[in-house]
């Protein structure tokens, strides 16, 4: 149970949690910077194992000790407290009057293994990350049936950007170890006043949009998820492939990128990888960067004011982006596309441009405006945003019974641009987690085989945690096997640069759905211990050499376990070209099972006998078979029977 999000979240209590101390009813304006902001609920969740100390009697304990810490909490972050409600001019505001967290207590009836963090809109979205009704903070604290814990907030981000949240939440964790906070949330708003004289260069016009000049959004009850759906994914990325593409991104000059914007032009060229087809090369495909503007502020080099900038509790964020025509993306290097989001993001790191914007908010005031990336025109392709989460303190958020073994920011994302957020592991590696609202194509399509016009999915995971030099060769020729039979049924494609994990399971695999002729070819390798990168994978699949002389790579059985190769008719007219397919795959692993038997006599001693593998005799008359089979499909899908009269 709770492999797809199939358990069930009971309330067991619900209340309002308020400041422990009385607090004098004000507003709290919002600044120009707060302003740009949508409407928007922000979630975060954290995991943590049951210890084997800890006994049953004490589970409510550990919710009453939340309660009594965020009634304090509280007392300096008084803005979560409140609630958000327009002006006179239609702006919004805080209302600090003390009106308190919503605090749900819950129960879910599913274990922590068995919760799907790959998938959180099935397993987290509503489940542990409440639904904020009223008030700017929503908190629930969720018993899982092993013991285990999931506290779930849900804030609204006008009020507070991942920075005053992190605040909050450490703050929150070290109260409950009745220690002094370390972190004192500063609300001048004077702070980030506009100048007198304003001034604004004409560039924030490129970057920022009145909500005015936009076509009203169409409203669709209850829509159906297609390829264009936005669907939510978890991956943790081992610290070895980070590096790699840094490596990559390096300039020919020698100029080495950060991480954040190695990655980002990774996942820039992919987006445009799986937008790619001849009509839509010249489509642009945009990427937008988050930029937090706290070290990037001087105000005028006092040092007091940098201080309190730095412990400000709000919004000091902009986003830039750059845009690029699909066919440009695919044509480029990896460095070169790094390049482009290092060159987007220089313009906006720096005081001018915060002094600009918040000048630009002031001028135009009560008009709204909304970054650009986040509209999405008609020929416009692929858009995302993202957000670099590499402060988010995971590992501080200890409220008296361990460390999270996982946490992750959570997005409900409404909007047609994805988002993508990279955060560090729970653990102590350099392993990095990574939260992706993206396209239902660029999640999980890879590539579209050429001239065919299938769409393959391709879902690869490495095992990092077990990596070792001389690992890799076993799976290397099962990845082999796999892109031999690939290439005997003619999926002439390339396989998309990316090696992702799940958080929550180690198995490596490698999924690759055809869905246009609704065929569905599933490969497994449980139970493998080696690893394979990102380049071998690639190449194998993408190599020309792996055609369908069977010589050119021989299956040999080295695992512990086999592939399984499955095929699936889903339609009765396909029957004739899945037949051959199916008896490849049935002789397929017929030649692993005698090469696997051959190899323990030989280790056993025993002597071979002189019998021919009579699978990979009958190989060539197999090709032939599968090739009739395919050209009569051709003809047959070439020109269609005539209806009846």
């Amino acid at each position: 149970m709770g492999l797809n999000g199939g358990f069930t979240v009971v309330v067991k209590r619900r209340e309002v949690v308020a400041a422990v101390l009385p607090m004098q009813e004000h507003w709290l304006p919002m600044s120009n910077l707060d302003l740009l902001l949508p409407p928007l609920d922000v979630g975060v969740f954290f995991c943590y194992k049951k210890e084997p100390i800890k006994i049953k009697a004490n589970e409510d304990c550990r919710v009453a000790i939340l309660k009594k810490a965020l009634a304090q909490a509280l007392i300096s972050f008084y803005a979560f407290a409140g609630e958000v409600v327009e002006n006179g001019l239609g702006e919004p505001e805080v209302l600090c009057n003390n009106r308190g967290v919503d605090f749900i207590h819950a129960y879910a009836d599913v274990e922590l293994k068995n919760v799907d963090l790959h998938h959180p809109y099935d397993s987290v979205h509503g489940k542990f990350v409440p639904l904020k009704n009223q008030g700017v903070l929503c908190i629930q604290v969720t018993e899982l049936k092993c013991g285990a814990l999931v506290i779930g907030c849900t804030f609204d981000h006008r009020v507070a950007d991942a920075h005053s949240a992190n605040m909050f939440f450490v703050s929150w964790a070290e109260i409950a170890h009745a220690k002094p906070i370390s972190h004192i949330p500063c609300f001048r708003r004077s702070l980030l006043n506009s100048r007198r004289p304003g001034y604004y260069d004409r560039s924030i016009n490129n970057i920022y949009v009145f909500i005015s000049s936009l076509p009203p959004p169409k409203l669709v009850e209850d829509p159906e998820p297609t390829e264009d759906s936005l669907q939510s994914r978890i991956y943790c990325i081992v610290s070895e492939e980070l590096n790699r593409l840094q490596s990559q991104a390096t300039s020919s000059n020698g100029i080495k990128r950060s991480k954040l914007v190695s990655f980002s032009a990774f996942l820039w060229k992919l987006i445009a990888f799986a937008d790619k087809s001849e009509s839509d090369s010249n489509k642009r495909c945009k990427i937008g960067v988050v930029v937090d503007g706290r070290g990037r502020l001087k105000l005028n080099n006092n040092i007091n004011a940098d201080h309190e900038l730095e412990k400000y509790f709000g919004n000091v964020l902009s986003i830039p982006y750059g845009e690029a025509s699909i066919g440009e993306l695919n044509a480029m290097h990896l460095s070169k596309v790094a390049e482009l989001v290092h060159d987007c993001l220089e313009g906006a790191a720096t005081e001018e441009h915060f002094l600009g914007l918040i000048d630009w908010v002031e001028f135009h005031r009560p008009e709204k405006a909304i970054v650009r990336v986040y509209c999405k025109e008609t020929d416009d392709g692929t858009a995302m945003v993202v957000s670099s989460g590499q402060r988010f303190p995971v590992s501080k958020i200890d409220f008296g019974w361990g460390k999270p073994s996982f946490g992750s920011y959570h997005f409900p994302w409404g909007g047609q641009t994805g988002y993508v957020m990279p955060m560090p592991s729970s653990s102590r590696d350099e392993n990095g987690v990574f939260v992706l609202n993206l396209r239902f194509q660029s999640v999980e399509v890879g590539t579209r085989a050429n001239g065919g016009g299938y769409i393959m999915v391709v879902k690869a995971r490495e095992k990092g945690s077990s990596k070792r030099k001389g690992e890799g060769g076993s799976d290397k020729r099962v990845w082999e096997r796999i892109a031999m039979c690939l290439r005997l049924m003619r999926i002439h494609s390339k396989a998309p640069p990316c090696c992702s994990s799940q958080a929550h399971s180690r198995a490596p695999y490698c999924n690759l759905y055809y869905i246009r002729i609704q065929v569905t070819i599933t490969v497994s390798i449980p139970n493998q211990s080696g690893t394979i990168s990102i380049e071998e994978l690639s190449s194998l699949l993408c190599s020309e050499a792996l055609h369908m002389d069977s010589k050119k790579v021989k299956p040999k059985c080295t695992t512990e376990a086999d592939p399984l190769l499955e095929v699936a008719e889903k339609t009765d007219h396909l029957a004739p070209i899945l037949a051959p397919i199916k008896v490849m795959a049935d002789l397929t692993l017929d030649c692993l099972e005698a090469e696997k038997e051959k190899e323990e006599k030989k280790k056993e001693g025993i002597p071979q006998s002189a019998t021919h593998d009579a699978a990979a005799t009958h190989l060539p008359f197999l090709f032939l078979f599968f090739f009739f089979f395919l050209l009569l499909y051709l003809t047959e899908t070439t020109n269609p029977p005539s209806p009846p009269p």
